[in-house]
């Protein structure tokens, strides 16, 4: 999921949304999408909702920086490495420490 989401998420954010809409809407719409994922673990506390939503539209910006400064594919190796300190290490290193 950590390696499959970034494509995916990139082509659409940014290469096609981006494209079409711009910069700073493909961004709001990006933390606004990632907000709904979130939404489920965090329903009774909107403050921290807001937060999440607020985090990921700024990756999203910095995303959509990268991808009109360097291209598409480094816009999605930066959300590639970003999936994986957010979303595996801590995981990783929990289960790590553990032992």
């Amino acid at each position: 999921l950590v390696l499959l989401a970034a494509p995916i998420e990139e082509l659409y954010f940014r290469g096609i949304l981006q494209r079409e809409k711009g910069l700073v809407v493909a961004a709001l719409l990006y933390g606004l999408g990632e907000g709904i994922i979130f939404m489920p673990e965090v329903v009774g506390y909107p403050v921290v909702l807001i937060a999440v939503v607020a985090a990921m539209a700024l990756l999203g910006f910095m995303y959509g920086y990268v991808c009109q400064r360097y291209g598409l594919s480094a816009s999605v190796s930066c959300h590639a490495t970003v999936n994986v300190f957010l979303l595996f290490l801590p995981s990783a290193l929990d289960t790590w420490l553990a032992t």
